[in-house]
């Protein structure tokens, strides 16, 4: 919640390799994230609240729609993890690293530099 902006950014929690992380995946003006994200341009019956007219993402998380109706599906999405030995060249921090993919880090790094770089997570 950004009081002087007059914004909320909702976070999912998503899960990737036995660890969590938080994504950007709603906002009420999407001129203020730093994830990409184009406000609805859908027709509608009816024009939008004054608070939504910048506003764009998902009103729910990935997957919440299928759990809703039906808690007896538990399917859980799978994950790999990626390492990097110490010994690997572009390998700075001298310790085994781990990739952190650009999907996790969405409205908490620029999207330029998620676009541009690999993340590494030193262990």
């Amino acid at each position: 919640l950004f009081r002087r902006l007059r914004c909320v950014h909702v976070y999912e929690c998503v899960s990737h390799g036995r660890q969590w992380y938080w994504t950007l995946h709603m906002t009420t003006d999407a001129r203020y994230c730093l994830r990409e994200m184009q406000p609805s341009t859908e027709d509608r019956s009816e024009p939008h609240p004054d608070w939504w007219l910048r506003g764009a993402g998902r009103p729910y998380p990935a997957g919440v729609n299928s759990f809703i109706c039906n808690n007896l599906n538990s399917s859980e999405p799978k994950s790999v993890l990626i390492h990097r030995d110490a010994n690997h060249p572009d390998n700075f921090s001298g310790g085994r690293e781990l990739m952190i993919p650009p999907r996790l880090m969405q409205g908490l790094i620029p999207e330029a530099l998620l676009d541009g770089y690999i993340f590494w997570q030193n262990e």
